[in-house]
């Protein structure tokens, strides 16, 4: 069965982590590693926003669409039932 893994298990388990951890607000630290998932898995070429309030549609954009992308593959890299808990 063909599959269309965009991350290893390690690094999807990183995501998952990651945006378990963020609630309303990006920690500044952790913004341009969720830009970079959010081009990855879009297909996106836009640059990052900047980190204030009136781009806050950009990073709500990114998380959903990160999260958009867990909830969907999910059980692609599911082993040993990692990756159960909601994102």
């Amino acid at each position: 069965m063909a599959t269309n893994k965009l991350f290893t298990n390690e690094e999807f388990t990183k995501l998952v982590e990651t945006l378990n951890g963020i609630g309303n607000h990006i920690p500044e630290n952790l913004a341009p590693y969720i830009w970079d998932q959010y081009k990855k898995i879009s297909g996106s070429s836009e640059n990052r926003p900047c980190y204030c309030s009136s781009s806050a549609a950009h990073w709500r954009k990114a998380v959903d669409v990160c999260r958009g992308y867990i909830n969907e593959h999910r059980n692609e890299y599911r082993s040993d039932g990692e990756h159960t808990a909601a994102v």
